[in-house]
């Protein structure tokens, strides 16, 4: 008799192998990695999860008032793997920065797995918003 854990496992091992034959294997072999955005009084803060990347491992450009950050994770050399769930590959996420921003001081750091960019606010300015293209 199945359990529900069981059949549950059954069902994404099909999803999967689905998607795998409508996706294209670029599109397979990359990731986003999870965003939050938080607004304080001087600055919008924007955090990444970058696990296992070193700040040197990641490209940081303003351009536009977009802001975009791109890197790749490379895949473990371990041998042959009997599971993969984590993801590897390039990645490429864009922020559409809103009016008001100081675009050119952008600070990035990179700790504990987690990418976070400082972007300063100019005095006077609102309460911004900014998108995740």
């Amino acid at each position: 008799m199945d359990t529900i854990g069981t059949t549950l496992n059954r069902i994404a091992r099909e999803i999967e192998s689905l998607v795998g034959t409508i996706l294209p294997p670029e599109v397979l072999e990359s990731y986003l990695p999870a965003a939050d955005i938080a607004d304080t009084p001087d600055a919008l803060l924007i955090r990444l999860d970058v696990p296992g990347l070193s700040k040197s491992q990641l490209t940081v450009t303003v351009q536009d008032g977009t802001l975009t950050v791109s890197g790749e994770r490379a895949i473990d050399a371990l041998g042959a793997y009997t599971k993969r769930e984590r993801r590897y590959g390039a990645f490429h996420r864009t922020f559409t920065l809103p009016e008001g921003v100081v675009k050119s001081d952008v600070a990035a750091g990179v700790k504990d797995g987690v990418l976070t960019l400082t972007v300063t606010k100019r005095a006077g300015m609102g309460d911004p918003t900014i998108s995740i293209d």
